[in-house]
């Protein structure tokens, strides 16, 4: 939000008040706007969007079809990345939980190519603090298939132990051949397919569990 402040900067204007009022209009701007949009991707879907509340303590107005990933800190603290598609990229919102007050702090994000084959953001929070958040094609896994790895920095260091897993929500998964997913291939050369997410094992089991449950009551007959 620099941006918005410049002019004011040019001018003279030194009164950091002033100046941190319009940092936190042109944010709130943004912000609509990013829902606006998505509401709109909504619409278009047929699909009805409600309150819902992420596991991992991220607030969330509405179930919007975005790409998301959760990482842990080192002090345990999660960060929340939820983006999608407009005009050509993706952009979208960091969201963390602040370990004093507990209130939730939101930075948006527009991703560019880093220059070494990935994607990369830049987070500034309301206080100062700046991540960078970067996309890379992740090593093949077991499987052969490649995902993007997700990694939040803070000047050059790493702020987590392990890269996250960039993945498509419920919501997006309904939407058949995804504009997100359509620019991760384009920009990351990953299948828009490995952002769904793997079923769990209870979940993979749970067909199996049924069939043979029917197959015993049918001996029991």
């Amino acid at each position: 939000m620099e941006a918005a402040q410049k002019p004011m900067l040019d001018a003279g204007m030194k009164d950091r008040k002033i100046l941190n009022q319009i940092a936190a209009s042109t944010r709130e701007s943004y912000f609509a706007e990013v829902a606006a949009g998505l509401s709109e991707r909504l619409v278009e879907q047929g699909i009805a969007p409600k309150a819902v509340a992420n596991e991992r303590g991220a607030l969330q107005a509405a179930a919007f079809p975005a790409l998301e990933s959760g990482i842990k800190d080192r002090d345990g603290v999660w960060h929340n990345l939820s983006i999608y598609e407009k005009d050509g990229q993706l952009t979208g919102t960091l969201q963390r939980r602040d370990v004093q007050t507990g209130d939730y702090e939101k930075a948006p994000v527009v991703f560019e190519p880093d220059g070494k084959g990935g994607l990369a953001a830049l987070a500034a929070y309301d206080g100062g603090e700046k991540l960078t958040v970067s996309l890379s094609r992740s090593e093949p896994t077991l499987g052969g298939h490649e995902k993007v790895d997700v990694r939040v920095s803070s000047g050059d260091q790493q702020i987590h132990e392990h890269p996250g897993r960039l993945r498509a929500n419920d919501a997006l998964q309904k939407i058949p051949d995804h504009r997100e997913g359509k620019a991760i291939e384009q920009a990351l050369g990953v299948d828009p397919k490995m952002l769904n997410p793997v079923p769990t094992r209870e979940a993979q089991r749970a067909p199996a569990k049924a069939q043979e449950k029917q197959h015993s009551q049918g001996v029991q007959l």
